[in-house]
């Protein structure tokens, strides 16, 4: 971000540049008339205000739905991964699914569009002839440290945390904490951050297999109580498995977890509105819930680190 505090000016697109001059003029100009920024702390004691679909409630300012400027009015323009199941499936062209669709289409709500108002392009399209993004959001598993230096990033809307699957009716699946797995066997796939973060967070020492297929074939042996695995591989592995597998819990996230961020152009004003309604998301529970649709219910049950 530049040192002059971004807003959104109501200016029509086509008489905006994406230059990053012309940006950092506008951003220092509303500095200079006082316009105050899209993430002013929630009063103390006050309940949040509810996230509609006329946008974020009054009293946001500068990121009301009528101030908004993206590429083409009234339209959001959605960049897209390749299909990453559970992240995003592309099932039709005008109808794509998947975690990322519902966190772009909420959000698309809190800033006041419809889910028929986003216009998906993949992101390896969306670049003009000059290099320059040629979107307003991008959602696609993006990781701030690899492309900090050509795009902004709003807080995280997903942290990688570690699950515990483990057959049922066996002991392992009544823990409750770490310290009861001081005894248990746990396998991980070689290399993996699970090995990492069984190692250093639980401090136990895990059993390394090539592949989540040879885990699983080690714990219907018995040889293994349970597996830890990233939260994004739970679906696939219940789904592929021959036994019975079931959700022990998550792990608190690592300090060094993965976390995917929304991305935006350099400069662009609506990044404030957009870590606005994430922040919102975030405490009415919504990114929760969709965590839990998207990569199963039993994930909202934490194993707690003592």
């Amino acid at each position: 971000m530049s040192p002059c505090h971004a807003v959104a000016i109501n200016i029509p697109r086509a008489h905006r540049s994406r230059s990053t001059g012309m940006r950092l003029s506008l951003l220092c100009l509303a500095i200079g008339l006082g316009i105050a920024g899209c993430a002013s702390p929630q009063p103390a004691g006050l309940p949040p205000e509810p996230v509609t679909a006329t946008g974020l409630a009054p009293g946001i300012g500068d990121c009301s739905f009528a101030n908004l400027t993206t590429l083409d009015s009234g339209r959001l323009a959605v960049a897209h991964a390749k299909p990453k199941p559970p992240y995003y499936t592309q099932r039709s062209l005008t109808g794509p699914i998947g975690f990322d669709v519902d966190i772009a289409n909420e959000l698309g709500e809190g800033l006041g569009f419809e889910a028929s108002q986003l216009g998906w392009s993949k992101l390896d399209r969306v670049f003009d002839r000059d290099g320059h993004p040629n979107f307003d959001i991008a959602i696609a598993q993006l990781q701030k440290q690899k492309f900090s230096a050509s795009l902004e990033f709003s807080g995280p809307y997903f942290t990688e945390t570690q699950v515990l699957l483990a057959l049922p009716d066996t002991p392992i699946t009544k823990v409750t904490s770490t310290s009861e797995l001081v005894k248990s066997t746990l396998g991980v796939v070689l290399g993996s951050t699970s090995q990492a973060y069984v190692r250093d967070e639980l401090g136990l020492d895990p059993v390394a297999y090539l592949s989540n297929a040879v885990i699983k074939a080690a714990i219907r042996d018995r040889h293994i109580a349970g597996m830890v695995v990233p939260v994004e591989d739970v679906p696939s592995i219940l789904a592929t498995s021959s036994e019975p597998l079931v959700v022990v819990g998550q792990f608190p996230p690592a300090s060094t977890a993965l976390t995917y961020h929304v991305a935006l152009p350099i400069g662009d004003p609506l990044l404030e509105c957009v870590d606005a309604v994430l922040e919102k998301m975030n405490k009415l529970g919504q990114l929760d819930a969709l965590r839990a649709k998207w990569f199963t219910d039993g994930v909202s049950r934490t194993i707690r680190l003592v």
